[in-house]
């Protein structure tokens, strides 16, 4: 584990190796922790490499409008004599829309609370 950490740090961010070794330490003790504060290791990245904070956050509306004029489509062309019927199709929209308004992810939505 220390040298596959060791390895990766030169391209993570500083505050990602920081939870990486505070994680390694919790789990595994101090002799693990010992090695990985070590002066001699590679500099973490100024930006990290691998990291989330190169990823784009958010989706840009024009992106949004293309995806569900897609999705709308499809529903359409399926759904003409079954109007009721919650297809995949029609979900993906449904959680696109409330995800845009809420905020939330996919994963985050089953711990939704309403009331």
């Amino acid at each position: 584990m220390a040298d596959w950490m060791i390895r990766n740090k030169a391209g993570w961010s500083s505050s990602t190796w920081r939870q990486y070794r505070a994680a390694v330490s919790f789990a595994f003790g101090s002799q693990i922790s010992a090695l990985l504060q070590q002066g001699d290791l590679p500099a973490s990245a100024q930006r990290g490499l691998q990291t989330s904070g190169m990823k784009e956050k958010r989706l840009p509306p024009a992106d949004l409008k293309k995806i569900l004029d897609h999705l709308l489509e499809r529903i359409n062309a399926t759904n003409k004599h079954h109007e009721n019927d919650l297809s995949p199709n029609f979900l993906a929209v449904l959680l696109l829309l409330c995800g845009t308004i809420a905020g939330l992810r996919p994963g985050e939505w089953p711990s939704v609370n309403l009331w």
